[in-house]
């Protein structure tokens, strides 16, 4: 199980990859499939991988704000990159070593709020907080994104139980091409154990004959 994990990126030993760019329409066809394969003899269970969970800070600048008080989002930008996401501001050398200058905000990452009251002083004096230049929220993103040959994927995991995977991933491609729009640039692929299968089969014909 390990070494199938390890080859092809999936804990079942029958999964359904579904490679796209948006998470939230490639989740949408995974339960799709998962409705469309409900009631298949043989089928003992179908999961979702769980990706979501990673809160993410959303910072947008505030354009109407920014013009009315005189500040450059560049300015906001700097700010952000540099005391929020704590990017160097230059390096000191010691020797061959170089090391990163970083200059935090103290408390900019405890709560939301911190972020809110950090304060910005325009080129015309004018002083003012982040929230008032930006909108700042919270959203839920995923908490790791899986590629393959540089296209994302998620891994809808598929349990079976006394039935041939053979005929059982047959009854289910013919499932999901009646029940299942795949929108363009969206496509699915089957991994674990049947495309071992798959792969053996093939090179069985081959050898097999000669």
């Amino acid at each position: 199980m390990r070494i199938e994990e390890l080859l092809e990126g999936v804990q079942s030993e029958l999964a359904i990859k579904i490679y796209g760019e948006n998470q939230k329409v490639m989740g949408k066809i995974a339960k799709d499939i998962q409705e469309a394969l409900e009631g298949i003899d043989g089928l003992h269970e179908v999961e979702v991988e769980p990706q979501l969970g990673q809160a993410n800070i959303i910072i947008s600048p505030n354009y109407q704000a920014l013009k009315r008080y005189g500040i450059k989002v560049s300015e906001i930008m700097q700010l952000i990159r540099n005391g929020v996401g704590e990017e160097p501001i230059t390096q000191k050398i010691e020797g061959v070593k170089r090391f990163g200058v970083v200059l935090k905000i103290k408390n900019a990452k405890d709560d939301i709020d911190s972020i809110k009251k950090i304060i910005i002083r325009s080129q015309n004096g004018v002083v003012v907080t982040l929230d008032e230049v930006a909108n700042i929220e919270i959203k839920q993103g995923a908490s790791f994104i899986k590629r393959q040959n540089l296209n994302r994927y998620m891994v809808l995991g598929v349990e079976s139980e006394g039935r041939d995977i053979a005929s059982l991933v047959a009854e289910a491609n013919q499932n999901i091409e009646a029940k299942v729009k795949l929108l363009s640039g969206y496509y699915i692929e089957w991994a674990g154990k049947f495309k071992n299968m798959q792969e053996a089969t093939d090179k069985l014909m081959m050898i097999i004959p000669i």
